[in-house]
């Protein structure tokens, strides 16, 4: 696995998992409003038994544009082939009146289990996204034009 991460190009940023008993880990019951027209619950990312350690690699946003990738949980102790994981986080969209929030596997293929995509108007909200691996690829969650086009930015992770 050190190829992932040398093709991550990862920027010596760790990133480890709640490592604390659950009650403090575990996010509210109650859906995180994100934009107007998707409502985010992080509860069922507990639902995977792995907290799983990752890096942060290379970055593009736009000056005020963020995304911060909080957890990575899964159904194995790292990410690989065959493996079902949700990642969550928060962003924040300065930069464009809308964008289509994604998850997207650079060079590999990634199969989503639950909504993979939001359309968050400017502000800040958060984002859970559920997914299995089916070949291994470079891994991020990235802003596009909401009419399609090229990234607008985006944040890429993977195993440590």
């Amino acid at each position: 696995m050190k190829s992932a991460a040398l093709l991550l190009g990862i920027a010596g940023l760790l990133v480890s998992g709640c490592r604390a008993p659950r009650p403090c880990c575990e996010p509210a019951a109650v859906p995180v409003p994100v934009g107007d027209l998707l409502h985010v619950n992080v509860r069922p990312c507990w639902e995977f038994e792995h907290d799983i350690p990752f890096a942060l690699g290379a970055s593009n946003l736009k000056s005020g544009d963020a995304i911060s990738i909080s957890g990575l949980r899964g159904d194995r102790p790292k990410l690989e082939e065959g493996g079902s994981y949700c990642v969550f986080g928060a962003f924040t969209l300065t930069s464009v009146s809308a964008a289509t929030l994604f998850l997207y596997s650079t060079n590999g293929e990634s199969v989503a289990t639950n909504a993979e995509r939001s359309t968050p108007a400017p502000g800040t909200g958060a984002f859970a996204f559920r997914f299995r691996i089916a070949k291994t690829g470079d891994l991020h969650v990235s802003f596009y034009p909401v009419a399609g086009g090229s990234s607008l930015g985006g944040v890429y992770f993977g195993n440590l």
